[in-house]
């Protein structure tokens, strides 16, 4: 890992592709306004004799799940315009009705604008349940899940790239005396702890999870073993201040895994990143190994 600090911010997007995501582009928002136009001018071709109710409001739910409240309420309105429009060309007697027709436009608003605030909130709540599905609850980092899947698209670059990468695998040493003497809650406070200290000490594009248990790990791009190395050894003594301000007694058992071409999957990695850490484990505790692994 660089030794320069950065605090880590959303490095990842949620890659499900169930749930919705910004586009690149304005497309999906042209294309709603286009559709928009079209019902309309089939709407008037046809008169009064068929229900539109239905075909105006799918846009309206594509631009909200897609985008939004916002231009979820943008395109409501616009549909509902056009829709008032479209009433008053007919020339019909009801539909040429000034009263009427604003009266069927505003009641429209009303129902298009009740759904994009209802969907909207469906969209909120199930974006926020797709990122705790992949978020350890109680220090906030990446969960297993969540690691790998961030892992994948870092990965990918990298290999696509030819840029090095560094998988760290730590393990907390003297964790199960800490909880066994001074309790689960203080052990979670150490947990809790070492991850804040974790992201304050990690660049924006590195990948930072815990495995579960005591053990955290971290996927780091464009690296020397050097500069790894250095910056475990950074890590760890800052970690240990940080251990011995608050009365804990304990260590931290590392291992690095370099790779100058990295392998396209994690699974490949992080194995060798876990047996270094269980030889410094091995080796007396609270040290560090690293490992450059030879390209296939």
């Amino acid at each position: 890992m660089m030794t320069s600090l950065h605090h880590r911010k959303g490095l990842w997007k949620n890659p499900m592709t169930v749930l919705p995501k910004e586009a690149p582009s304005g497309l999906a928002s042209i294309t709603a306004v286009l559709t928009t136009v079209l019902i309309a001018g089939v709407h008037y071709a046809t008169g009064t004799a068929y229900e539109f109710h239905l075909l105006f409001l799918l846009p309206v739910i594509v631009v909200t799940w897609r985008y939004g409240t916002a231009l979820g309420l943008l395109q409501a309105a616009l549909c509902t315009s056009v829709w008032y429009v479209s009433d008053r060309a007919m020339s019909l007697e009801q539909a040429s009705s000034l009263q009427a027709a604003s009266f069927n436009w505003l009641t429209r608003t009303l129902i298009f604008s009740g759904l994009v605030l209802g969907l909207a909130q469906i969209r909120k709540l199930l974006i926020q349940e797709a990122e705790l599905a992949r978020k350890d609850r109680l220090t906030g980092l990446l969960n297993r899940r969540g690691f790998f899947e961030a892992t994948h698209r870092l990965l990918a670059y990298a290999v696509r790239n030819q840029v090095p990468v560094a998988v760290m695998f730590m393990d907390v040493d003297g964790f199960k005396k800490v909880n066994d003497v001074l309790g689960h809650a203080t052990g979670d406070e150490v947990l809790m702890a070492i991850a804040r200290e974790l992201e304050a000490n990690s660049r924006e594009s590195d990948v930072i999870g815990r495995m579960g248990g005591d053990e955290f790990v971290a996927v780091v791009l464009d690296t020397t073993p050097e500069t790894s190395v250095s910056h475990a050894r950074d890590l760890s003594g800052r970690l240990a201040r940080r251990m011995r301000e608050r009365g804990w007694d304990i260590g931290f058992s590392i291992g690095i895994a370099y790779y100058s071409r990295p392998a396209a999957k994690l699974d490949t990695m992080l194995p060798v990143a876990d047996r270094l850490m269980y030889e410094a484990k091995r080796s007396g505790k609270n040290a560090i190994r690293m490992e450059q692994v030879a390209p296939d």
